[in-house]
């Protein structure tokens, strides 16, 4: 028999959402930072290794700030 799944869904709490925003807001930062400190235009593959974002976060905030 298989198992039966879970009838409530997964409720992300306020701190997790909060955690969550903090660390958009820090990845946002860090990006801004190497942007504010370089001598010119960045290349995206400079943005991804010195962040140490992940490549879809980085992209993410990219298209964010396009908005």
């Amino acid at each position: 028999m298989p198992p039966v799944p879970d009838p409530k869904p997964e409720v992300q709490t306020e701190s997790q959402g909060s955690q969550s925003g903090m660390q958009s807001l820090v990845g946002g930062l860090r990006i801004l930072d190497l942007i504010a400190g370089a001598r010119g235009p960045l290349r995206f593959t400079s943005l991804l290794e010195g962040s140490g974002l992940p490549k879809g976060t980085l992209h993410r905030h990219s298209a964010d700030s396009h908005r």
